[in-house]
């Protein structure tokens, strides 16, 4: 599915450990935008089973509601999920 790039990230891992996590900003649309990027879906478990280092997922847009399966499609059950206010003064 992704050869070239699942090569270079174990090459980084595992190789020459230059990878020290993988950063998915907005990660909601690994969930959000399954229906017309149907590929997504699979990225996650790829890359769970190609590389070892961590992954932080970055979203200010998950709802509670919603948490479980958003970690579900990453693999992640059990993470760490920080939350904070983003309001602003301005």
């Amino acid at each position: 599915a992704y050869p070239g790039f699942l090569q270079l990230l174990q090459r980084l891992d595992n190789e020459s450990r230059r990878l020290r996590c993988i950063v998915w900003d907005e990660a909601h649309t690994l969930v959000d935008d399954v229906s017309y990027r149907t590929r997504l879906r699979t990225l996650p478990v790829v890359l769970r089973s190609a590389v070892k280092c961590p992954f932080v997922l970055l979203s200010a847009t998950v709802p509670v509601e919603k948490e479980t399966n958003f970690l579900q499609a990453f693999c992640t059950p059990h993470a760490a999920v920080l939350r904070a206010v983003t309001t602003r003064s301005d």
